[in-house]
Order: structure tokens, then C-alpha cells, then sequence
């Protein structure tokens, strides 16, 4: 334990400086330092311990004869102080349960100064200053610690006391420095922030730890900032400790949440931890404070004047709102232009009147002054405003008729609120609006005056065009019936003494006195005492137009009758020879059948006209298709039969032969099938045997089948190795230059031998051999013959169906450097130069370990500087085996004998002098500091002079103060004189050198 603590010899002065202010507190002190481990408490003559040298221990001495008391000096000095035996003020062993203050100035009990302690030691502890003690290996509580302090009175003897270790845990702290005391390794002491709920309360003062044993009982060793530290249980908060609170120490902390992070201070008070003075984030809002703590104020708010935007305090408005200034709205949602008040409904004036930044816009016709009455509705009536004017258009409005109505239909047609106002019915003398009462026309009675149906004027309801028509059917009867104005009107409009066959009529009518049936009132000459003529027309009024002028229906008068012009009934004229009989006409074809069919005089053979459709040979297949019989062929009235010697003379391509012998697209011996057996295996090609013409449709491919009974051989088929010719060119298999045109694929398609091809040099025999690695190299360069791949590339090289085999067999994303790799294959896609594929921690990627024996970042360096679980090693260029402690630290997993980086220790203070370094002893012959402790004069030191405390400045030291040996005096201590003797040292008169001259 007690070596452990020897690095802390640099914080000596710190613990001087501590007891030098519990000293200064002592009651009435005026002019005279108490040194540690004394107790000069007055103005009077000091009286010094008794110090006896030896085995034993020091005798504590009182003297009484001045007004001081001096406490005797409780060094231990070689005594035998065995297993926590107390020998003045010193502890051995023990340790680790004792009860505070169980003795008066005993270890734990509250003190100001030195003097209040029976050890002489007031030390800093987090519940205020406590008394200590010293130690040899161990202190009363684990929670204390023995460290290396300077000697009692400046003797230079090594003193251990006990100081807390953990002075500062939980203060409120800035940085780590804040947080070092006595007690605490170099390091150990880290200034950590600290969370509660998930809000920063703060940052303490902590300790490294390694289990929960190594910390105070109220606390546990948890992880953070990558490490573990004594932090309160339950992640309760930092209470305030009497320093802490009298050192008025604070940190910073700060709230969190969606809206971002607030900071602030607390602090330590009488009344403990202060609440943290940061404000909560809050959503920002437009207000002019910056609500998330994000050093921003009103940030994201922004005013979009048409399209651009602007920030705060900018200028905006357009239009009658030009001249504004962006603000906050009331609210804090967002903002607005301060002359957004002026804003109004648009109007047709060529003014931005609602400030959007566009001018008469978005007006209807509800905002114009066009009309909108009757037709003229807001939907109909199109209104545009151009350049602060109303322009009406009222082409899209129905019934819309300008300033004039034209049509009578119950509408305002010109929208000036009146409806059919120019309309008027006349009666008589008297003129009427639409609506007012009328008489009738004729046989019409009283009614009301409506629009016409016609809507070009107006008539009484009861008339003829009125919705209440009175008008009846016209009838022969003297009386205007259907209230036209009009008396029998149409009864007998030829005047032939008829009436008209529609219209109904009474016995007593003499409008028509040879009664009713005139089917045509408007001729005279057509009534039912007329004569039928072939005209169109029911001359005789019986009810059959034109009856007996086509009795056989063919279209021809009988040339019986009269034939006027071209009549319906026979529109192809008169001379029917035959009426009786359809098939005979002026325009029947002749036939073979001993009958004048076309009306000719002539018959048969005797008329030419059966020249005109002679029918057809009886074989009508092939060639013979169209062959017609000869008219020599009638006789008797029936046709004879057609021979060869019609059918050559039909078609010069006719053959008389049982098998076709020419391929012409023709069927040359009319057996019905054409070009038969001119290719017979259905392969396109004709048989090289036939005599073709063109290129005929069975063998649109060509000519040349030089087998006609395999369609799979022809001039277009692909040479095979099968010792056929495949393609009739007169050359088969390796002989034949087309087999290179469809070489079958080789035996294995796996990896880069995929698409390879068999060389036409293995067709042999009518068979194809097999491809060897020749075939396979030539085809890609990439082929390999190795059983195991080495080349990592995403192919199959030795097209085992297996790519990049062997490449990772680790799997941990890098290629076997053993390797050739080429980019960054799928099987490593961090690449190649894994340095060892057999152990996944090992790669360009890994770690490098300490350990002696591998190269786990594969960079041909084996525990290379700053690789996990190195130490840190110091230059020693003097090879005292004390390190330089200005020297540059190097991490390193063993020493660096080239470069003189060979121990763990930073403590040597002149690294160029083997003579220099801590273990040294202070040499007064030397300007150096020799032993590195901060001092070239250093009590005990080699060829040191011994040197008397000489208050009163005579040149003789006190004699009843010992000597001190060192390099050089001291005036700081009054360690000057080199001589002693003196035997009042308060007085410059009296002094050895002038008892003698007295």
C-alpha cells in the first residue's frame, strides 16, 4: 500500500500548504510558523520535543517555563509498533472499521488547525476539516488513505498520514482538475456529467472503480464515459458536502426534450443542491425569444410575400398592402405583414386590391354590372374585367336575344324584367297581350292569348295553334271546322266533281256532287271514272297504281298496254313478250333451251346474244378454272360435254398427267390439288427432281431438296454431326464450314466455362467428342484447372459450380492474401490481404492484439504501437530505468530497446544524467536535482554542510535546535549559521563569538 502511494510525493507542498492554514488558525499566534507535528500555541520561549534517537520511541517532553506548551514530537521513529498498536499518533495495520472521534482530537474529530489534533494533522475531508493520522500501510477507514508527507518541523524524515480518498466525490465540478485531492490516484478523479430521468443533472466528481467495493457504501460502481465510476445508488443525486458547500461549488446542467436543450447553473447552498436553473425547451413560437435554447431566436419562421420569402422585420406587401413590415402574429403561430390590415375584396379598378400580388383577379359576374335577370344568369353570362373595365358577354346564354325580344316562350329573352312584352293578339279591332281573354277563329271558341307555337307570335288558346285547341278535322260540310279562316278547304281542289278520298263529308255537301273517292284531288283527270295507263299513278282510283302493266313482276310493261315514261311497277320498260313469265324479258339472257328468253325473234344458237353467258366446262379445278362450253356445243336445246382439246385451248398450262411434273403454283392437271408432291417433306424447298417456275408457294424457300422425304434436310437446314448433308450442298459434318454456324454447347456450363462451344474439329464419325481443359482455356481466360480456386474474382474458374471457393473461409468479408482478388467479390466484400482466412479475428479490419505470435490487422506488423491491451512505456535515454517524464508515451505491448522506450515510470526529471532521477540521492556537489523531488537542497543530502537555525542573524545557530545538514542554507527557515553554540538565539548581542571577547 505504501509503495503504491509514491507518486504523490509531488503533492507535498499541497499537504504543507493545508497544515500551514490549520496552523494560522490557531488562537492568538502572532510571528512565529508551528511546524507539523508541533504545537507552538504562544508568544513566549518555544520548547522543543526531546527527540531520542535509537529503537524506541520518541519521549514527548512538556516545559512549563514559559507561557507556551509544547506538544513532544510523536514521530515514529523505528519503535516497535506492532499490528495497529497506536505509538503517537501512528497507525500499523488495522484499519477499515474504526468509529470517528472515538478519542478527544482523535482521527475523525472536526478541527481548524494542527493544534486541535493529537496527531498534528488537520486534514480536508468532505464533511469539513477532521483530525488524521499517520501511517505506516493502512488508516482506520477504507475510505482514507496512507500517503507520504513531509517530516515534522522540516526534520526531512519520511511521514505517511491518512487522507480521505474521496475528498471530492459528488461536488459540483467544471473539468477534472476540479476533482483531484489527496487521496486520489493520478487519474482517478474524473469530472462526470450525470443523468436523472434522462435530464443532465449536472456534472460531480467521481472516482474510477472497478466493483462496487472500491467505492463509499451509499454508492455503486456503474459504467460511464467508457468506463466505471463510484456513482450514487439508485442514480439518486449528488448530495452537498459541508466543503463542497463552503467552497460554493456549482456545475453547469441542463433540460432536454423534443424541443431541444435548455442549459443552466446550480449551485451548492446551506440548503443543499440548488434546483437547475435552466429554462424547459419549449416548441419555438414567433415571439421574439428563443423558446428550444438553441441560441436561435424565431428560427424556421419566415413570411411568404407571393412566392418570396422574407425574414423578420423585412419588407412586404404588394398591392394596397405595399409598404409593410414582417411580424410576429399574436399568437407566436407564425407571421404576418403589419399592412395586411389594408387588404380588401378585389374589384375591377386595375388595383391589387387583396394584396396577393394580382390585379382584378378571381371576379365573376356577380361583381359586374352585367345584366342577370331572366335568361341571363350569373352561370350563363360571361363577365371579364381588362384593364379596370367590365367587358359583358352574353353569347353563351340561352334564349339571350340583345335589347329586342324575338321569340314569344315565356322568357325574358333581353333581361330587362318584362317577358314577352312586343308580343300582341289582334281580335277584331281590339289588340292583346299574352294572357288577356280572346274569341276564336271559325268554330273556335273564347280562350286566352298565349305564344304561338312557333314562337313568332301570338295566338288565342282555343285556335288551331293553341294549347287549348277548339280546332276539329275539316270536313265537307259548308262550316270552317278547324278554325283556319278556311271553308271546306282541300274537299275538291282538281274541281272534277269528286272530293278528296281523305276527307269526310256530309250527303247534304255541294262542294263535290259526284261524291267522295278522288285518290288524287289534285289532278282532274284521275278519279274513279278515269282509264289505267302504266304511269305511276291510280288512274281509275280503285286502289292498284298501274294494275295489269306487270303481271309476271320482271320489271318490263306488257306490251299490251300503254307505257307511260318509266313507271315503278316496270322500270325497265315495256315489250314484255311474255308477261306471264318472269324469266322472259327484254333483257333475259339467252339460254340453250329452244326459247326466245330475251323477246329477239331469235332462239339457241341461232342468237348470238348466247355468246353472252355461256356456262362453264364441267372440270373447273386448276387451270381448267374459268374454261367455258363452245356455243357450237348447243343443239336441241341442251349443251354437250367439254373435252382436252377445250381445256388446251382454256389454258396453255394444262398437262394431262396423272403426277404434276412442274411446280408453278399451278394445279396443271385440274385434279384439284396444286403442285402436288413438289414437296413432299414439307420443308419449304421443292425437289431438286421438278421443273420449277418463279418461286412457287409450297416451296417458297427455294429449290434444291436433294431429299424431298426428310423435311429436316434441305438447303436451309443447319449442318449436324451426323455424317448426313444436312443442307444438300454436297458436304457433311467437320468437312462442311456450316457445322461452325450452331456448335453445341461443352459438357460443363458451370462458372466460366458457361456459353463455351465444342470446335467443329471434335465432330469424328458422324459424333461429337467431348472438350477438354484446352477447349475450355481457349474459350476464357479466366479458366482454371486448379482443384481450388485462387483467384477471387465472383466467377467459377474451375467451373466446379463453385464460386470463389475457399476464398473467405472465415467469413469475415476479406479474401485469403494467399489469394489473387479482384475488386470486392460477394464472398469478401471488404476485399483480399486477410493475412490468416482460418481465424475470423484476424484481418485488414481486426484488432491488433498483444500476444506475441500474430498479425490481426494483416498489416505485416506483429503487436505493433497503440495495439489493444499495450501499456504505456517513457523514453529512458540514460538507461537509469526511470523514464522521462516530458517524454513523448508510446503504447506498446513490449519495450522499444532501438528507441530507448523501456520502462512504465515518467518520473525522471533530466533524462540525459543516468546520475538523475528519483532512486538518486540529492548530491550538493551538483547544481541538478539529483533525486527529482523539486529541490536542490534536499536535507541529507551527499557532502551536505550542516547549517543552524539563526534567528537573530549573529552568525551562531541556536544551540538547542539540532543542525540541519544540507546543500545550502536556508533564510526561509533561519538555517544559516554554520555554526552553533548560541544560547540566545532572540538576541543579536549574545552569542559564543562575543561570551569570548566579554
Amino acid at each position: 500500500m505504501m509503495q503504491k502511494f509514491v507518486h504523490h510525493l509531488g503533492l507535498l507542498a499541497l499537504v504543507a500548504a493545508l497544515i500551514s492554514t490549520g496552523c494560522s488558525g490557531a488562537e492568538g499566534e502572532s510571528g512565529t510558523d508551528t511546524e507539523a507535528g508541533g504545537g507552538d500555541t504562544g508568544s513566549g520561549t518555544d520548547t522543543t520535543s526531546g527527540d531520542t534517537a535509537g529503537g524506541g520511541t520518541d519521549a514527548a517532553t512538556t516545559d512549563t517555563s514559559g507561557d507556551d506548551t509544547a506538544t513532544g514530537d510523536a514521530t515514529s521513529d523505528g519503535g516497535d509498533n506492532d499490528g495497529g498498536t497506536t505509538d503517537g499518533g501512528t497507525t500499523d495495520g488495522g484499519g477499515g472499521g474504526a468509529t470517528p472521534c472515538a478519542e478527544p482530537q482523535g482521527w475523525g474529530c472536526a478541527c481548524t488547525g494542527n493544534n486541535d489534533c493529537s496527531s498534528g494533522w488537520c486534514v480536508e475531508t468532505p464533511g469539513g476539516k477532521q483530525c488524521s493520522v499517520t501511517c505506516i500501510d493502512s488508516c482506520p477507514s477504507d475510505e482514507w488513505a496512507c500517503m507520504q508527507a513531509a517530516g515534522a518541523g522540516g526534520s526531512g524524515d519520511l511521514t505517511y498520514v491518512c487522507v480521505p480518498k474521496f475528498t471530492t466525490l459528488c461536488e459540483p465540478c467544471a473539468v477534472d482538475a476540479d476533482c483531484e485531492h489527496l487521496g486520489a490516484e493520478d487519474g482517478v478523479a474524473k469530472c462526470l456529467g450525470l443523468t436523472k430521468d434522462g435530464v443532465l443533472s449536472g456534472s460531480f466528481c467521481t472516482a474510477k472503480c472497478e466493483k462496487d467495493e472500491d467505492c463509499p457504501s451509499t454508492y455503486t460502481c456503474a459504467d460511464a464515459d467508457g468506463g466505471k465510476y463510484c456513482q450514487p445508488k439508485d442514480a439518486a443525486e449528488c448530495d452537498c458536502s459541508e466543503k463542497a458547500i463552503a467552497g460554493k461549488k456549482s456545475t453547469t446542467c441542463s433540460i432536454t426534450n423534443a424541443n431541444g436543450t435548455c442549459t443552466g447553473s446550480r449551485g451548492c447552498t446551506e440548503s443543499g443542491l440548488s434546483l437547475c436553473s435552466a429554462a424547459t425547451p419549449e416548441k419555438e413560437i414567433c415571439n421574439d425569444k428563443d423558446d428550444n435554447c438553441d441560441g436561435k431566436t424565431d428560427e424556421g419562421f419566415s413570411y411568404d410575400d407571393i412566392g418570396v420569402s422574407k425574414t423578420l422585420g423585412g419588407i412586404c406587401g404588394v398591392g394596397a398592402c405595399v409598404g409593410g413590415q414582417v411580424q410576429c402574429a399574436e399568437d407566436g403561430s407564425g407571421t404576418i405583414c403589419s399592412t395586411s390590415v389594408k387588404s380588401q375584396a378585389e374589384a375591377c379598378d386595375f388595383v391589387d386590391n387583396d394584396c396577393d400580388g394580382k390585379t382584378d383577379e378571381d371576379l365573376g359576374v356577380a361583381d359586374s354590372p352585367c345584366k342577370q335577370g331572366g335568361v341571363c344568369t350569373a352561370e350563363a353570362v360571361k363577365a371579364t374585367c381588362d384593364v379596370g373595365k367590365w367587358n359583358c358577354d352574353y353569347t353563351g346564354v340561352a334564349g339571350y336575344e340583345g335589347d329586342d325580344e324575338l321569340t314569344c316562350d315565356g322568357l325574358d329573352n333581353n333581361c330587362d324584367g318584362k317577358v314577352d312584352e312586343k308580343f300582341v293578339y289582334v281580335s277584331g279591332a281590339d289588340t292583346l297581350q299574352i294572357g288577356a281573354t280572346c274569341n276564336g277563329v271559325g268554330a273556335c271558341g273564347v280562350g286566352i292569348v298565349e305564344c304561338s307555337t312557333d314562337k313568332k307570335g301570338a295566338v288565342c288558346s282555343t285556335d288551331a295553334a293553341g294549347s287549348a285547341s277548339e280546332a276539329k278535322t275539316e270536313v265537307c260540310d259548308g262550316i270552317d271546322n278547324d278554325c283556319d279562316g278556311l271553308v271546306d278547304e282541300g274537299c275538291d281542289d282538281d274541281k272534277d266533281g269528286y272530293c278528296d278520298i281523305g276527307m269526310p263529308h256530309t250527303a247534304t255537301n255541294t262542294t263535290c256532287p259526284m261524291g267522295p273517292g278522288d285518290c288524287n284531288d289534285d289532278v282532274a283527270d284521275i278519279s274513279p271514272a278515269a282509264t289505267e295507263t302504266c304511269d305511276n299513278l291510280d288512274n281509275d282510283c280503285n286502289g292498284d297504281t298501274d294494275g295489269g302493266c306487270n303481271d309476271d313482276q320482271d320489271g318490263y310493261c306488257t306490251d299490251a298496254m300503254v307505257v307511260v315514261g318509266t313507271p315503278d311497277v316496270c322500270k325497265q320498260g315495256g315489250g314484255d313478250c311474255d308477261d306471264n313469265n318472269g324469266a322472259i324479258s327484254p333483257a333475259a339472257q339467252e339460254d340453250c333451251n329452244g326459247i326466245d328468253d330475251d323477246c329477239d325473234a331469235s332462239t339457241d344458237a341461232s342468237d348470238a346474244d348466247l355468246l353472252k353467258a355461256l356456262p362453264n366446262c364441267e372440270n373447273q379445278n386448276g387451270v381448267c378454272g374459268g374454261s367455258k362450253k363452245p356455243i357450237d356445243l348447243c343443239a336441241n336445246g341442251a349443251w354437250g360435254l367439254c373435252n382436252d382439246a377445250i381445256y388446251g385451248k382454256h389454258s396453255a398450262d394444262f398437262a394431262n398427267e396423272v403426277t404434276e411434273t412442274t411446280c408453278d403454283d399451278l394445279d396443271n392437271n385440274c385434279d384439284g390439288k396444286v403442285d402436288d408432291l413438289c414437296d413432299a417433306d414439307e420443308d419449304g424447298y421443292c425437289d431438286k427432281l421438278k421443273t420449277v417456275k418463279g418461286t412457287p408457294k409450297i416451296c417458297t424457300k427455294g429449290v434444291g431438296d436433294c431429299d424431298d422425304d426428310n423435311g429436316a434436310i434441305s438447303p436451309a437446314a443447319q449442318e449436324d454431326c451426323n455424317g448426313i448433308d444436312d443442307d444438300c450442298d454436297g458436304k457433311f459434318d467437320a468437312a462442311d464450314t456450316d457445322l461452325e454456324k450452331v456448335l453445341p454447347p461443352c459438357d460443363n456450363q458451370n462458372g466460366v466455362c458457361a456459353g463455351s462451344k465444342k470446335p467443329v474439329e471434335l465432330c469424328t464419325g458422324g459424333n461429337w467428342g467431348t472438350c477438354n481443359d484446352a477447349v475450355y482455356a481457349a474459350y476464357s481466360t479466366s479458366f482454371s484447372t486448379d482443384a481450388v480456386e485462387t483467384a477471387c474474382d465472383d466467377m467459377d474458374n474451375n467451373c466446379d459450380g463453385t464460386v470463389d471457393d475457399k476464398c473467405d473461409v472465415d467469413g469475415d468479408g476479406y479474401c485469403n492474401a494467399k489469394f489473387t482478388t479482384t475488386g470486392k467479390p460477394k464472398v469478401c466484400p471488404q476485399g483480399g490481404n486477410d493475412c490468416n482466412d482460418d481465424v475470423k479475428e484476424i484481418s485488414p479490419a481486426g484488432t491488433e492484439v498483444c500476444d506475441g505470435k500474430n498479425d490481426e490487422n494483416c498489416n505485416g506488423k506483429i503487436d505493433e504501437e497503440d495495439a489493444s491491451q499495450c501499456e504505456n512505456y517513457y523514453p529512458d535515454l540514460d538507461q537509469d530505468k526511470y523514464g522521462d517524464k516530458f517524454g513523448k508515451v508510446r503504447c506498446l505491448c513490449s519495450p522499444d530497446v532501438k528507441e530507448k522506450y523501456t520502462t512504465k515510470d515518467a518520473t525522471d526529471c533530466n533524462d540525459k544524467k543516468e546520475t538523475v532521477n528519483p532512486g538518486a540521492k540529492e548530491d550538493c556537489k551538483t547544481s541538478d536535482d539529483d533525486n527529482c523531488n523539486g529541490s536542490i537542497n534536499d536535507i541529507g543530502g551527499s557532502f551536505c554542510t550542516e547549517f543552524w537555525v539563526d534567528a537573530d542573524s549573529d552568525g551562531f545557530g541556536d544551540k538547542n535546535q539540532a543542525a540541519v545538514c544540507m546543500c545550502s542554507a536556508d533564510p526561509s527557515k533561519k538555517l544559516t549559521a554554520i555554526k552553533g553554540g548560541d544560547c540566545n538565539d532572540g538576541a543579536f548581542q549574545v552569542n559564543r563569538r562575543r561570551s569570548r571577547t566579554a
